[in-house]
């Protein structure tokens, strides 16, 4: 049921095999590849992640990762995404669009440090359960534009560095956060110095 930390800084290992792997009475992937900073390729189109709940920290640090092909990922139970592709320094687009969030509560630092992504899809994103996005886009420094307009943000609580050091964002459509449960709102736009306006009203 747990895999977590499985192949925890791997650090040498380039190459990984997970085709015969029966994964459906897994429940925690938490840290399963974090460290793996040599894999280049990872296939994790085989995978059955239908009962997975934490997949915190998932792909953590695996900087020579190019490209993630997410498509078969099932996230129908995943309640936490916390740091879930941080640093992956090479990464240029992640298409989620197939991701149902629908029982996710937390996205910290789910995108901190990919510092190459200039493409994130997000529009299917269901966020009403998610409590906290702090740190979600910290460092994303090539992300011209981000499309939150589905985002409902009725239950989060936090918000800090949640856009820090985008510095190539030139717009953000925020008009439709709901902050009334916001407690934590530090560093939030730290260093977006592309932003021209920002309409909090």
């Amino acid at each position: 049921t747990s895999m977590k930390n499985m192949f925890l800084n791997c650090q040498n290992l380039t190459v990984l095999n997970l085709s015969n792997f029966n994964t459906c009475k897994v429940k925690n992937m938490n840290a399963m590849f974090k460290g793996c900073s040599k894999l280049e390729k990872l296939d994790i189109t085989s995978l059955d992640t239908s009962n997975v709940t934490n997949m915190g920290s998932l792909f953590y640090g695996c900087s020579k990762l190019k490209s993630l092909d997410l498509s078969n990922l099932n996230t129908i139970n995943l309640q936490n995404a916390d740091y879930m592709f941080c640093n992956l320094y090479k990464i240029e687009i992640l298409n989620l669009s197939n991701f149902n969030t629908t029982s996710l509560i937390s996205m910290k630092g789910m995108f901190s440090g990919c510092q190459k992504l200039i493409s994130i899809n997000l529009s299917n994103f269901d966020t009403s359960l998610v409590t906290d996005m702090g740190w979600m886009f910290y460092e994303c420094r090539n992300l011209i534009s981000i499309k939150l307009s589905s985002f409902n943000t009725s239950s989060v609580k936090e918000f800090d560095y949640m856009f820090c050091g985008c510095k190539s964002l030139n717009s953000l459509d925020v008009t439709n956060f709901d902050t009334s449960n916001a407690r934590n709102m530090r560093n939030m736009f730290w260093g977006c110095s592309s932003l021209i306006t920002l309409d909090l009203s």
